[in-house]
């Protein structure tokens, strides 16, 4: 029988099974710790959390339309002191060319 040159030693295959058993259990371990503070959470306190985070979201929306306001009057207030400018330049264009017409 001729001897296949791919073939893992035994030892080499039961690190391998030692190593990812481990990490199967380590996996176990993590994933029921994260259950037990889902359930601790899940008492009451997620409740609290919820409502902080949307308190926290509300107060930002309203720190936004606040900002947004503050924008649009101060747009307002250029617009209008914009078309007080193109007022007086056109005033001025106006009494420059009275001026060069009477020379």
């Amino acid at each position: 029988m001729a001897s296949d040159k791919s073939a893992v030693p035994p030892e080499q295959l039961w690190q391998e099974y030692q190593k990812l058993n481990q990490q199967y259990i380590d996996t176990t371990k993590r994933i029921e710790t994260l259950k037990k503070e889902l359930d601790r959470l899940s008492e009451g306190n997620w409740q609290q959390i919820m409502v902080k985070s949307l308190h926290n979201i509300r107060n930002e929306i309203k720190t936004y339309q606040m900002m947004d306001n503050n924008l649009t009057s101060s747009n307002k207030t250029l617009n209008v002191e914009i078309d007080n400018y193109k007022k007086e330049v056109d005033k001025l264009a106006k009494q420059r060319a009275q001026l060069q017409s009477k020379k």
